[in-house]
This record gives structure tokens, C-alpha cells and sequence, in this order.
């Protein structure tokens, strides 16, 4: 019984595992291109601020900046101020934090499957635990 529990804890765990290993990378990819999606919009704000005539392309520009708050709000859960236009400090290490641990605490329970799993094999046969019952009872 303790190996089918432990597999199953085992199997469990490592799925979860997984799923946080990918969100962690996907929340680490998503901070890591957001300064790009973000220069990219200024530029074009910044370039099509001169010309002074194309509303609509500034509108356009603005619209994409706010794609890539939005976007970094979907995948992370950092949700950027209007005045704010990077990352803070703290926010960073929120991002970094939570699904780094998530990944550890699942592995941590990936463990404790394999621990119960293993424990199904660490039976001592019967002769050798009477013979050890007898000894102690003779001291």
C-alpha cells in the first residue's frame, strides 16, 4: 500500500512540478522582453511625435504600450501604474520569488513521494524480526 500511495503522491507531484517550472520560466520570459516591448512603443511614439499629423499613430503606439502592460499583468500578475513605465525593484523580486518557490515546494513534495514510495521496500522479513524480538527479550 505505501508504494501505491507514494506513486501516486510521486506522479502528482511531478506534474505540478512541471506546471510551476513552465509558469516560472514563462514569468521570467515575460519580465525579460517586456523593456523591448516597451522601447518598441516608445520609439514609435517618440517617431511619430514629430511628424505632429498622425494621431492615429500615436493612439496606435499607446495602445501597444498598454499591450505590453497588459500582457506582463496576464502572465506575471504585475500590474503597472499609468505613470509607471518599468519594473521596480520590488516588483522584480515578486515576480522571481513566488514561482521559485512554488517549483521547490513541489519538489520538495516530489521527494516525500519518492520517501513513501521507497518505504514499501524497507520491510525487514518476518524470521529476522523475530529473531531480533527474542534477542532483546533474552538481555
Amino acid at each position: 500500500m505505501p508504494r501505491l500511495v507514494g506513486a501516486l503522491v510521486f506522479f502528482a507531484a511531478l506534474l505540478m512540478f512541471l506546471q510551476s517550472a513552465a509558469l516560472m520560466f514563462d514569468s521570467w520570459d515575460a519580465v525579460k522582453h517586456f523593456p523591448a516591448c516597451r522601447d518598441n512603443a516608445s520609439s514609435e511614439i517618440s517617431q511619430t511625435a514629430v511628424e505632429d499629423t498622425q494621431l492615429l499613430q500615436v493612439q496606435l503606439a499607446q495602445a501597444k504600450f498598454r499591450e505590453c502592460k497588459d500582457s506582463l499583468y496576464d502572465i506575471t500578475g504585475v500590474r503597472l501604474t499609468p505613470s509607471q513605465g518599468e519594473i521596480s525593484t520590488r516588483q522584480l523580486w515578486e515576480v522571481m520569488l513566488y514561482p521559485t518557490a512554488r517549483v521547490l515546494f513541489w519538489l520538495a513534495v516530489l521527494l516525500i513521494g519518492m520517501m513513501i514510495y521507497h518505504m514499501g521496500l524497507c520491510c525487514m522479513p518476518m524470521e529476522h524480526f523475530r529473531e531480533m524480538k527474542e534477542k532483546a527479550k533474552r538481555r
